[in-house]
């Protein structure tokens, strides 16, 4: 049970690192196109993806936020201040992700081998209120693929 639990989290900080590094090489081929279009990236700040994709954006200055469950909850304990998050009052994790999914534009779900938790209900949500996605799995794309295929959705 602990490898496993350890091999969890060893992958999932994985793939906070490589979205990071895919969102770091995006922003520094496109900060200043999508600054012009006043975006702003939206996250839940759980660990892995979201703390990556955030990570990247403070890093760029760029503007990025979103909605939080109630007392700013994350797998790993309260989501740290410096995240530009709004917390949702009474609200837990599948609240989290409507209110991200529903006041978002578009919605970019990269994923490990198969959709889980908040995951697979930003991709549902986001089909069910006909709102465009991109899928991409992590593994089956190099860093700057992904972050040319996320630019591509992005600007279409």
């Amino acid at each position: 049970m602990i490898d496993r639990l350890e091999t969890e989290i060893r992958l999932k900080y994985q793939a906070q690192l490589r979205l990071s590094l895919t969102c770091r090489l995006f922003l520094d081929k496109t900060t200043n196109e999508l600054t012009a279009m006043e975006m702003t990236f939206l996250s839940g700040g759980q660990t892995g993806i979201d703390r990556g994709m955030l990570d990247a954006c403070l890093d760029f200055q760029f503007p990025c936020g979103g909605w939080c469950p109630e007392g700013r909850l994350a797998e790993d304990g309260p989501i740290d201040e410096k995240y530009p998050l709004e917390v949702l009052p009474g609200a837990g994790y599948p609240e989290r992700t409507r209110e991200n999914v529903l006041d978002s534009d578009g919605t970019i779900v990269f994923y490990r081998e198969e959709l889980t938790g908040g995951t697979r209900s930003s991709q549902k949500l986001a089909r069910a209120r006909r709102k465009p996605y991109l899928m991409l799995e992590g593994s089956q794309l190099d860093l700057n693929q992904a972050a040319n295929v996320a630019g591509d959705f992005i600007f279409e």
